[in-house]
């Protein structure tokens, strides 16, 4: 009986067991190039309703738009990413040179602003800058020329205290005058574009501390200098040429 057994273990055949390894890869790799000419069939209609399900699944929109333009986001993220880099720089600036009191920096939602007071850019009652704030600008304009396309708003303010004199008969045009001290010199070291410059004087109208006390009016002499990483846009009915209001008065 015992040796009927051995006999027929002796002619069933062996299988070393790095051949059912070897199958076993063999018959995935069929499969994987069987899928391959699946998809090199695949029809067209197939491909563009997938493709589709994709496209809405990612945000895309027909007519090659999309929920996120990235044309227009990337530009923004660099501008933001140049107005952070420069308040740094900045900042560094002020405090190496130990302008804390006199000037200030920040970030703001609409862009970068820094805020200098007036005793170390004009004298009492003037608009023409003293000679010892046209280094401090100098350098200044030198970092503000980094932000790519920034649009610089340069915003002149005073205290609630009156003036009346032949050059300035109010505070208006006293802190425009200010502010156009400072966009001049900008544009006057070549590192500024004019298109990118605006001027705007508020007098004392936009206090930020209270005129009743010297402290509060020091603090409310200022120039703002506001970088903007977007170009503020007109209204709709400003910037009509003369051409479409003499249609409109012929039409009426």
């Amino acid at each position: 009986m015992a040796a009927n057994k051995r006999a027929r273990q002796s002619d069933e055949p062996t299988v070393p067991g790095w051949v059912l390894t070897y199958g076993d890869m063999m018959s995935l790799l069929l499969t994987f190039f069987i899928l391959l000419a699946s998809f090199s069939t695949i029809h067209r209609e197939d491909f563009q309703e997938a493709a589709a399900s994709i496209q809405q699944a990612l945000g895309v929109l027909p007519g090659a738009l999309s929920a996120i333009d990235w044309r227009e986001i990337i530009p923004e993220m660099r501008a933001q990413q140049a107005l952070r880099d420069v308040g740094a720089k900045i900042a560094e600036y002020i405090q190496v040179h130990g302008k804390q009191n006199e000037i200030q920096v920040e970030l703001t939602k609409e862009g970068l602003k820094l805020t200098m007071q007036n005793p170390i850019l004009f004298d009492i009652g003037e608009d023409r800058l003293k000679p010892e704030a046209i280094p401090i600008l100098n350098d200044i304009a030198v970092l503000l020329a980094e932000v790519p396309d920034g649009f610089i708003s340069v915003d002149g303010h005073t205290d609630n205290i009156p003036i009346h004199t032949d050059r300035f008969p109010s505070n208006l045009e006293l802190s425009a005058g200010r502010a156009l001290s400072v966009a001049r010199f900008f544009i006057d070291t070549d590192k500024v574009d004019p298109k990118n410059l605006s001027v705007v004087g508020y007098g004392e109208n936009l206090p930020i501390a209270s005129n009743d006390s010297p402290e509060g009016r020091q603090k409310n002499r200022r120039v703002e200098i506001n970088v903007l990483t977007a170009r503020p846009t007109a209204h709709p009915n400003e910037g009509r040429s003369e051409r479409d209001n003499e249609e409109t008065e012929h039409a009426s």
